[in-house]
């Protein structure tokens, strides 16, 4: 959540807002910088690699391998911290999720399922602290790391292609409201009724496997149910105040983080005062290192 102050009229079009959802690490259901993932190669013939035909034999025994693993075979990536995932048919994904997949003929012959993969809490960040943060973007390396020792190990044998992280824009929200993880928010961060808003999506996979479909998770918002709001009046901004007609003033919010004494600098005060899922609460370290990210990129464009 970006907070700041501004005259009343300080809304942002329809245009302004989409362009500045989509920078990277703005918003902390989706913060990260994208970067190309281990497994995919840079060449033109990359899909073609990655969906190279297998025997029927060799096709069969690696579906009976995921469907003999299911139950556990996301252990791995609990593991690391990554503790959110939904498994979606391809073939069933609404036409606009699989327009922004632009999958070729090959990929939409051999991947059958597309896997999101995100975390709540604090155990991601816990592990990667322990691990050291490598790289321009260490989260997105770590993430990608994570993903193919796992497409490497309980799933080895299939044909898989990681899309997020990477060089492809994919609709992280638009997946995460499908699989029913979150409702909107006054903050204009996605919010669960168990976790709130302290998650993230974290990877998108497209593979050959067979693994149990996860149903739409059906929840009320729990936004509907608070009377008090303390995320509104938290705002120093005030760019909460007119969040029932759904018109956020995003450009007020940037306004105050972009000042010198700004307390939104390196927190929302606004995400903090909502009491929903207070138990999965990043710690204050990750809370900073996602807001000064995101700093980077505000001061950067606007």
């Amino acid at each position: 959540m970006l907070i700041a102050n501004g005259a009343p009229s300080s809304y942002l079009t329809v245009s302004q807002y989409t362009d500045l959802i989509a920078s990277p690490s703005v918003f902390p259901n989706d913060d990260m910088p994208l970067i190309t993932p281990p497994n995919r190669a840079t060449t033109a013939n990359a899909a073609a690699a990655l969906v190279t035909p297998r025997s029927a034999q060799t096709q069969t025994q690696a579906l009976t391998q995921t469907q003999a693993l299911a139950p556990s075979v996301f252990d791995t990536l609990e593991h690391q911290g990554l503790n959110l995932h939904a498994v979606f048919s391809l073939a069933d994904l609404p036409p606009d999720v699989q327009d922004t997949l632009a999958l070729s003929d090959a990929e939409r012959r051999y991947f059958r399922q597309l896997i999101l993969i995100g975390h709540r809490g604090r155990t991601l960040w816990s592990v990667l602290q322990q691990r050291g943060m490598c790289g321009e973007h260490p989260i997105d390396q770590f993430v990608s790391e994570c993903i193919t020792q796992w497409m490497n190990a309980p799933l080895r044998g299939h044909v898989w292609r990681q899309v997020f992280p990477g060089s492809q824009s994919v609709g992280l929200q638009r997946l995460g409201s499908l699989a029913g993880w979150h409702h909107p928010s006054p903050f204009w961060v996605g919010v669960n009724e168990a976790w709130g808003s302290w998650f993230a999506y974290r990877a998108v996979v497209l593979a050959d496997t067979d693994l149990p479909l996860t149903p739409h998770h059906e929840s009320a918002s729990p936004c509907i149910s608070c009377v008090d709001k303390p995320c509104v009046s938290a705002c120093p901004a005030h760019a909460l105040e007119s969040e029932q007609t759904g018109a956020w003033r995003l450009q007020a919010c940037l306004t105050e983080r972009k000042q010198p004494a700004s307390e939104c600098v390196d927190r929302c005060l606004a995400r903090n005062a909502c009491p929903v899922g207070a138990q999965e609460r990043y710690t204050d370290a990750q809370i900073a290192y996602h807001y000064l990210q995101s700093m980077r990129v505000i001061r950067a464009r606007y």
